[in-house]
């Protein structure tokens, strides 16, 4: 009994190792497949990963008699039916059930096809059911394991020894269940807030623009690219003309919603492969590769028109206001030969516009 628990822990190890493994390697959750063009990629995937943690678990698997092999193979089938659906489930139970044929075609084989078989319909049945991920849980693998017990009543001479392995399996079955789809439960959320932690070390929150680490980085990439392919590289610098007059007459809140919708006229206003960054307070900067200056004009202009045609809702609808924006213009090679000089350029060129009047395009 002891070597047979050694071995079922031995078993244990492997699955929650594999799954440790798996979400290393694809630093997402499984079902994030799901949500991607390659939904059914996706699919094929998870269900080959599920096959081969099976096997895996079946090769270290505990001989019960000279024909009959316990071991954990219906968690991976469980788990990859609630992330993966269908197909993944046939990929993953087909793989299972083939490599166990591979072992010898005998009675226990043929137990281990309609243990996987009716694990699946339950499984496949039942992932949808329930709110509660342990309630499913729980039903899942106790439901399973009555299949267990009805197809290898037929394998054993000894009823105590039946019950003796049905106890044993059972109580396995169900710690793994419970600890692997906790394991997995907690690489999902860690992995979730990672990419999470990751989006708004880039982003700016208020506008959901590049922050200034992303800026920095776009520019980097943007010196390369234009140094490769001899092109040009514009900048411009957007800002909020007496920005602060707005936050101190209106509060906080609704410069919040002004900054929110320059956001939105800038990125409307502007191509889809330019980049768009919230450098600050007020500031607001764009990245255009590959530009004109006349047409980068043409672009700064329209942004200046929008922002002064549009009317900023605030205070809950109940109030209109005008704003206007200045916006400062360079590009490389045409103002600077040194293209580390160019928000300096940009820069300088919208202190101009601001000297001059505001509500003004310079470069």
């Amino acid at each position: 009994m002891i070597i047979f628990f050694e071995e079922f822990f031995l078993n244990l190890t492997v699955l929650i190792s594999f799954i440790f493994l798996y979400h290393q390697l694809f630093q997402r959750p499984p079902d994030d497949f799901l949500t991607t063009k390659d939904k059914r990629k996706g699919m094929v995937i998870l269900g080959f990963s599920g096959g081969i943690l099976g096997i895996v678990l079946m090769y270290f698997a505990i001989e019960a008699t000279a024909d009959t092999l316990i071991d954990l193979r219906v968690i991976p089938l469980m788990l990859v039916t609630i992330h993966g659906g269908l197909l993944s489930t046939i990929i993953t139970g087909a793989m299972i059930t083939i490599y166990r044929f591979m072992l010898g075609i005998n009675a226990s084989s043929l137990a281990s096809l309609f243990l996987i078989s009716g694990s699946a319909v339950i499984f496949l049945y039942f992932a949808k059911k329930f709110k509660n991920n342990w309630k499913r849980i729980v039903v899942m693998l106790v439901l399973s394991n009555v299949v267990f017990s009805m197809v290898t009543y037929p394998l054993f001479t000894e009823f105590s020894t039946y019950v003796l392995f049905n106890v044993g399996y059972w109580f396995v079955i169900i710690v793994a269940g419970l600890m692997s789809t906790y394991m997995n439960g907690y690489l999902v959320h860690s992995n979730q807030l990672f990419k999470e932690y990751k989006i708004k070390a880039y982003v700016d929150p208020l506008t959901g623009l590049n922050n200034v680490r992303s800026f920095d980085r776009k520019f980097n990439e943007a010196r390369l690219s234009i140094q490769k392919r001899q092109t040009t590289l514009s900048m411009l610098v957007v800002d909020i003309d007496l920005f602060k007059k707005v936050n101190d007459t209106y509060g906080h809140a609704e410069g919040d919603v002004i900054l929110k919708n320059v956001a939105l006229i800038i990125k409307d206003s502007t191509r889809l492969v330019d980049v768009v960054s919230r450098n600050g307070g007020e500031e607001f900067t764009v990245l255009m590769i590959g530009a004109s200056h006349s047409l980068v004009m043409k672009i700064a202009e329209k942004i200046r028109e929008n922002c002064e045609s549009h009317l900023f809702s605030i205070n809950n609808g109940e109030q209109n206001i005008s704003i206007t924006v200045s916006i400062g213009v360079a590009t490389y090679p045409e103002h600077t030969q040194q293209i580390d000089d160019l928000y300096h350029n940009a820069d300088a060129a919208l202190y101009r516009a601001k000297n001059s009047g505001r509500n003004k395009v310079c470069s």
